[in-house]
């Protein structure tokens, strides 16, 4: 059985990473405002889907699609 720390390397570390790196290449290209700040859309991006999984909520491609127009509003 894995432990937490491994847990956490092997999924949620590569997951913010990916994340992290769309942001960045999304101000990169203008799509993203330049003053936004991508450490704190990563955590509400992530808070969200880890509150509605952990409340055993819908998690679906309509409520990414929410968090998406939300980020690039």
């Amino acid at each position: 059985m894995q432990n937490s720390t491994s847990r956490l390397a092997n999924f949620v570390l590569p997951r913010e990473e990916m994340v992290t790196a769309l942001l960045r290449r999304a101000q990169d290209r203008g799509e993203l405002s330049p003053g936004r700040n991508v450490e704190t859309l990563l955590a509400l991006i992530h808070g969200a889907f880890w509150y509605r999984l952990l409340n055993r909520w819908v998690l679906d491609a309509g409520f990414a699609r929410e968090i998406v127009a939300e980020t690039f509003a």
